[in-house]
């Protein structure tokens, strides 16, 4: 009778949650390092940022998809370690354009450094399929709308797609003077997608100097 009685307590039991599939660790300290690691990420993989000032020339294309269960990780070990330091030498700045689903940013530095405040659009333009792109952690600065959530029109039958499920969280917004742009002065600016979870930031310091002098913290 103990071991009926033990089984039907097994049995009532609910199942463990699926464990975290385990990716490689790759670290990286320079620029270049950094996009060979997010051009070969795959599902599970932490991208681990050394310490130190990484200037970057060209945005950063995050079309590896993770998994829900084994998302793809870009992260510093602590907030302040590491910065990503976006220029206009190239053109209008996009830091990250996130287009597959199931990234993690954490502990992220990332900033804005432009001629021209037109140029400095987003730190983040999370687009298309991006679903369940987490961003926390994180310091954000120097440009027009640091976050941006956009449709992307994957043609044919499945037409407009847009990221759902994204969550921004416990990450300080600002920037060190008004925008001189008429462009959208917006911190977290999402033009569609469902279901996102923005909450425990701290947007401050938004201000646009240009065109209809309107900034919001989030749209």
């Amino acid at each position: 009778s103990c071991s009926l009685v033990l089984l039907a307590a097994l049995l009532s039991r609910p199942p463990a949650p699926a464990a975290r599939a385990q990716g490689r660790v790759l670290p990286v300290a320079d620029a270049a390092a950094l996009a060979a690691a997010v051009a070969a990420a795959q599902p599970g993989d932490t991208i681990l940022l050394a310490p130190g000032d990484y200037p970057i020339r060209h945005k950063l294309n995050l079309v590896q998809a993770g998994l829900p269960e084994a998302p793809i990780t870009l992260r510093a070990a602590a907030l302040g370690q590491a910065r990503l330091v976006f220029s206009d030498a190239t053109g209008v700045v996009e830091g990250l354009h996130v287009q597959a689903a199931d990234w993690v940013v954490e502990n992220l530095d990332i900033e804005g450094r432009c001629g021209r405040d037109d140029n400095c659009e987003h730190a983040l333009h999370i687009v298309g399929q991006a679903d369940r792109t987490v961003v926390r952690g994180s310091r954000l600065h120097g440009f027009n709308a640091q976050i941006k959530g956009n449709g992307l029109d994957l043609g044919g039958a499945a037409g407009w797609v847009w990221p759902d499920d994204v969550r921004i969280e416990r990450t300080e917004f600002f920037n060190p003077a008004p925008r001189d742009t008429g462009n959208p002065v917006t911190p977290i600016d999402v033009v569609g997608g469902r279901r996102w979870i923005v909450r425990g930031n701290f947007i401050h310091d938004h201000a646009k100097g240009g065109g209809d002098g309107i900034s919001y913290a989030a749209f």
